[in-house]
C-alpha cells in the first residue's frame, strides 16, 4: 500500500500527469518499516536521470528517486521510478 501512495504522490505533483506514456518499473524498492492506520506519510523525490532515447523522437526516460517517511521521520519506502515521458514539443502539441 505504501508503494501505491508513493505513485499517487508522484502523479499529484503534475510532473507525469498528461506527459507520462508509460511507467517502466523500478531499479530498486526497499520497504524498511511498516505503515500503520493513523500514520501520516510524506515523500521527497528527486529527478536523478533524464535520457533521450534513440528509438523514440517523441519521448525520453526520466528516473525519480523517492523516499517516503512517516510523521516521526522513519523511512518507510525508498526506491526509484522510471517513466517514459513525452518530450516538451510533444507535450505542448494539443494534437499529440
Amino acid at each position: 500500500m505504501t508503494f501505491v501512495q508513493a505513485t499517487g504522490f508522484v502523479y499529484r505533483t503534475g510532473i507525469v500527469e498528461r506527459t507520462a506514456l508509460a511507467f517502466l518499473g523500478m531499479n530498486y524498492m526497499d520497504l524498511p518499516n511498516p505503515v500503520f492506520i493513523g500514520d501520516t506519510i510524506s515523500m521527497e523525490m528527486e529527478v536523478t536521470e533524464t535520457k533521450d532515447l534513440s528509438s523514440r523522437d517523441d519521448a525520453g526516460l526520466v528516473v525519480l528517486d523517492c523516499e517516503v517517511t512517516k510523521q516521526d521521520d522513519t523511512v518507510v519506502l525508498q526506491g526509484d521510478m522510471k517513466f517514459l515521458i513525452k518530450t516538451r514539443a510533444e507535450a505542448d502539441d494539443p494534437h499529440a
